[in-house]
């Protein structure tokens, strides 16, 4: 499993829980939501 802290594995075991273990998934929502908060971060 990738090294995530305790707020993201919190998440991820919450999103687990939503597509009840479709691993695959969970990772491309939470690389679309890391994707999505650093693009807002990131000043233009």
């Amino acid at each position: 499993m990738m090294k995530l802290g305790r707020l993201e594995r919190d998440e991820a075991m919450r999103l687990l829980g939503r597509y009840r273990g479709d691993r695959e998934a969970v990772y491309a929502a939470l690389r679309t939501r890391d994707l999505a908060r650093e693009r807002n971060a990131r000043p233009h």
